[in-house]
């Protein structure tokens, strides 16, 4: 979710930023959707992040159009369960009923995730370094820096009182 709250009830869709800005509209406002013969007034209470937001698919809850029968069902598998396998199986069993079951490719949600993090903390770490290096010239560069007064505050190789 990019902005709102997910479902929560009837009445209620959820969009992708695509759909906001090609038809002007906006969190609270209402829209007219149709699914099969079925026309519901939503109202539009989130925006949400996904992989269809080239396209301008939206969610909304099953009881809003009674009639309509689910298409896609969306299946994890326990662990240990290899998904094409298990989609393999599922689309013999289903077949006659003029379905099919395939398993997906795994997401590519989680690397871009660490690609992100790892691009923020290498620029923290720049920052840091300019900032290391900024303080370490300015203070180089000014008489009676910490390096000269710690060089003065160093006991002499000599004898006691002498240079």
């Amino acid at each position: 979710m990019t902005a709102g709250h997910w479902l929560d009830g009837t009445g209620q869709v959820v969009v992708p930023r695509r759909f906001l800005e090609t038809t002007g509209t906006e969190i609270g406002d209402t829209v007219r959707v149709t699914v099969g013969k079925e026309t519901a007034a939503l109202r539009i209470v989130g925006v949400a992040f996904g992989s269809a937001e080239d396209q301008l698919e939206i969610q909304v809850n099953a009881a809003d159009f009674p009639a309509t029968k689910p298409q896609v069902f969306l299946v994890d598998v326990k662990a240990g369960v290899q998904p094409t396998a298990y989609a393999e199986k599922l689309s013999a069993r289903i077949r006659s009923l003029g379905a099919e079951a395939t398993a997906n490719s795994p997401s590519r949600q989680h690397n871009m995730v660490l690609v992100l993090n790892t691009m923020a903390a290498l620029l923290t770490l720049m920052l840091v370094s300019v900032a290391v290096s900024a303080c370490s010239t300015r203070s180089s560069s000014t008489p009676g820096n910490a390096f000269t007064t710690w060089a003065s505050a160093r006991p002499s190789a000599g004898r006691p009182g002498r240079p």
